[in-house]
């Protein structure tokens, strides 16, 4: 039940932000790390889960983004662990877009086919 108060939540946080302001791959390496340090609960778990279960679509991705194609049962928990550990492995990558940080490390697990 909370998950979806946070994710009625969550587009407003956006809103918080400044117009031109992208999340960072650092950004999303705190909202993860608190994620996780608190069971996946809270807008920090949502913020995380959305960069580390993205979709094979064109619509939002970054252009330097490589493409993910996660598996049907994927468990977005997991995920969000794997763009931790990612993040936390490749500091260069903190600096990136969030949504291309996450990309990137997700497409060494789940590459595309075709």
């Amino acid at each position: 039940m909370n998950r979806y108060i946070y994710l009625a939540i969550f587009p407003f946080l956006l809103l918080a932000l400044p117009l031109s302001a992208a999340p960072t791959g650092e950004q999303l390496l705190k909202a993860c790390e608190t994620a996780v340090a608190n069971n996946q609960q809270g807008a920090e778990a949502v913020f995380c889960e959305w960069y580390a279960t993205p979709c094979d679509c064109e619509a939002g991705r970054p252009a330097d983004a490589p493409r993910v194609c996660l598996p049907e049962n994927y468990d977005a928990n997991e995920l969000s662990r794997e763009v931790l550990a990612g993040l936390r492995g490749a500091p260069e990558l903190r600096q990136k877009h969030a949504a291309t940080a996450a990309a990137i490390i997700l497409a060494r697990h789940y590459p595309c086919q075709d």
